[in-house]
């Protein structure tokens, strides 16, 4: 799942998912003198409503598969800079001046269950970062987290990016009707998608480092390699000497006018 980038210094890996955070994957690359950068997040979830094949969801979910997707950009989610930068301004100097990612939301009806999986990844652009003598670099910008709602300008309408339960706008009215009378079902679909604040949680002093000289070596020479030092920072990786990486399962079962049913979300 690990991304590998080219970078002029620094190249940061992280995969992030402790208990506040379903799955956020960060990848940047951070060049030494540069006046801006644009890291890539990447948010996922998946949630899947388990019925028995003659129930009522069954029956009103069918058996068409739905999608939903949208760009974002700096002109059709202004709110969303506006959010990063608020919580940014509280440990960082680094700020967005600019965004664009993509939004998408794929429902698909099962014999015995109904999945919906999200995606959202975002570019911010980021000024003002630091990065000091190969050992200072400022990286409290790298996690951030929005309970807020994120209303973006679509072809949908205004959507919330930041909301489960927005995928309900595409679906039948009756589905989302239904489902709101579980608390259950409501409660896990509060829960914001965008959330990578388990990213700066842990310092960048515990991360895994490793610095590359290569370019510093007299023996490139001959094979005319040149370029840059380069530090790599890794959070999240999986081996032999951590523990097993294992995905975060919230699992409940509720009951609906007295047919049972199961939620997962991944």
């Amino acid at each position: 799942m690990l991304k590998k980038l080219s970078a002029l210094l620094v190249l940061l890996i992280v995969i992030s998912s402790v208990s506040s955070t379903y799955a956020a994957q960060l990848d940047v690359s951070i060049p030494k003198n540069s006046e801006e950068f644009m890291p890539t997040y990447q948010f996922t979830r998946i949630v899947t409503i388990q019925y028995d094949v003659d129930s009522k969801l069954a029956e009103l979910v069918g058996d068409s598969q739905q999608k939903i997707s949208f760009d974002i950009n700096s002109g059709n989610a202004a709110i969303l800079i506006d959010l990063i930068n608020s919580e940014l301004q509280e440990k960082s100097f680094v700020k967005v001046t600019g965004i664009s990612g993509k939004y998408s939301a794929i429902i698909t009806p099962r014999t015995e269950s109904l999945g919906i999986e999200y995606s959202i990844v975002l570019n911010p652009i980021l000024q003002n970062h630091f990065i000091g003598n190969f050992a200072t670099l400022d990286s409290q910008w790298s996690g951030f987290s929005i309970p807020e709602e994120i209303p973006i300008d679509t072809q949908y309408g205004s959507y919330d990016i930041n909301s489960p339960k927005s995928i309900f706008a595409v679906m039948p009215p009756q589905i989302a009707e239904y489902l709101s009378g579980s608390d259950v079902v409501m409660n896990i679909l509060k829960v914001s998608l965008i959330d990578a604040s388990g990213i700066s949680e842990l310092p960048l002093s515990q991360w895994e480092s490793l610095f590359d000289p290569t370019s510093l070596m007299s023996e490139s020479e001959k094979y005319k390699f040149s370029g840059n030092v380069l530090t790599n920072y890794s959070m999240g990786i999986c081996t032999i000497f951590r523990e097993i990486c294992q995905d975060k399962i919230f699992q409940e079962d509720f009951t609906i006018n007295g047919e049972q049913y199961q939620i997962r979300s991944i």
